[in-house]
């Protein structure tokens, strides 16, 4: 297949159906990919695609453009994390061919999901409001080098809001000589734009691209969540992977007000957040506006793991679910021990400090042991009477390597009398609540004899 003077590749991938869309996208897919397409050259290539729509009424303010990316998972992809930026055009003579399209609004992301039929919304900040009727047209454009699939494409049927006949609603232009593709000025790419029908079929078939626009209706508030699924792939039993941040964005036309988010069980956990993050519920957040929440994986036996986190809020979707995965794997793992693991310190007077008390905690695994803290475990008890210091090596983060060890030295201070016990859990890369040191001391009145019962 060529076109543009450079040659086009496709790969035929079927996957099963996936749950219904909204009904508040513009979108000509049925949501499952046929084929990937990308620049069939080792140079550094640009790719332009783009479909062609008519603004609805009531759906005027576009607030996001969402993607899929490439052919199927055993092939040769366009990367995730790859930058790309998205767009809308004015269709300028209203003639339906991109060749003078302008372009009206942009905003850039991240590849995601490549090789599968998820999508990845790229928001606009702020929305932008079209008018009812006018043809314009929305897609994207990637920079990249080698051989790869870029753009999914779905070969058997349009899903749009308003159909349109079964050809030329989906174009693309290109270049591999290392200049990229102007959005002002597609027709003078070193591949001018041409409607996939004729670029890439020669006139015989057609396809459209799957491309999907977020237009809420006036006042609808809608939640983004992104990644999602989020996939911690292959993780060391005895080891955590992350955090990874998880962004929560509004791209509806009306405040998003969340109500709650749920718990997960182990080994997926939500650690403190270490900057601004999404407040707890319930919070609101205006059109455009988003938070960040974060999780880690920390498996603790092998095989996939699954949970996910169900996210309540004034969206028409609610309860949006976010889908975490990860897979724990036998590989290289810190052995964390603690000598000993549970400590006495004794009857002490009040106001007084008791001897000095020793715990020594020891790498016996074939990884890094990496202690970012150490914290009472149970924050809502009175202030804890324990106070340590770390003996033999710097306060954490500390690197413990394969063999290493190091000294926490303890004193009890008890400032009533009675019984104390705390609970003081290691943090860092090892599986939460695994590593827990527990810590006894009794408070004593007026010395022996004399306690207060």
């Amino acid at each position: 297949m060529c076109a543009f003077g450079k040659t086009l590749f496709s790969a035929s991938l079927a996957l099963s159906p996936v749950a219904a869309i909204a009904i508040d996208e513009y979108r000509l897919d049925d949501e499952i990919k046929e084929l990937g397409i990308g620049v069939q050259s080792p140079n550094t290539n640009s790719f332009a695609w783009l479909n062609r729509f008519v603004v609805q009424s009531n759906h005027e303010t576009i607030t996001a453009v969402r993607l899929a990316f490439g052919g199927g998972p055993a092939q040769s992809n366009i990367a995730n994390g790859q930058p790309v930026a998205v767009y809308l055009w004015d269709d300028v003579n209203q003639d339906g061919d991109p060749s003078d399209a302008w372009v009206l609004a942009s905003a850039t992301g991240v590849v995601q999901g490549s090789g599968t039929n998820a999508y990845t919304t790229i928001a606009f900040s702020p929305p932008v409001t079209l008018v009812a009727g006018r043809i314009f047209f929305a897609g994207a454009i990637i920079n990249y080098n080698g051989q790869v699939l870029v753009g999914s494409l779905d070969t058997d049927g349009t899903d749009d809001v308003q159909p349109w006949p079964a050809a030329f609603h989906s174009f693309v232009a290109s270049s591999d000589n290392g200049t990229p593709v102007n959005p002002n000025g597609l027709a003078l790419a070193q591949g001018p734009v041409a409607s996939v029908s004729s670029a890439i079929f020669g006139g015989s078939d057609d396809a459209t691209w799957m491309i999907r626009l977020n237009a809420p209706p006036p006042n609808t508030a809608q939640l983004d969540i992104d990644p999602n699924p989020l996939d911690f792939g292959m993780v060391s039993v005895g080891t955590v992977f992350g955090p990874v941040l998880v962004k929560l964005e509004n791209i509806g036309t009306a405040n998003l007000d969340i109500a709650a988010i749920t718990g997960i069980p182990l080994p997926f956990f939500s650690p403190p957040p270490a900057g601004p993050m999404c407040p707890s519920p319930p919070f609101s957040l205006i059109p455009s506006e988003f938070c960040l929440i974060q999780y880690s994986f920390g498996p603790t036996t092998i095989g996939p793991h699954a949970a996910n986190v169900g996210i309540t809020s004034n969206a028409p979707t609610s309860p949006d679910l976010l889908q975490l995965m990860g897979l724990g794997v036998v590989g290289p793992a810190p052995g964390p021990m603690l000598s000993p693991a549970s400590l006495d310190m004794g009857e002490v007077d009040v106001d007084a400090s008791s001897a000095l008390h020793t715990i020594t905690f020891t790498n016996t695994g074939t990884l890094d042991w990496i202690v970012t803290d150490v914290q009472v475990t149970d924050p809502s008890l009175p202030p804890s009477p324990f106070t340590f210091t770390f003996a033999n090596c710097s306060p954490p983060p500390i690197v413990l390597a394969p063999g290493m060890s190091c000294d926490l030295n303890l004193v009890f201070s008890p400032y009533d009398h009675g019984v104390f016990a705390r609970s003081y859990e290691f943090v860092g890369n090892t599986p939460p609540g695994s590593v827990v040191m527990t810590l006894k001391g009794k408070g004593m009145l007026f010395g022996d004899g004399f306690e207060v019962p």
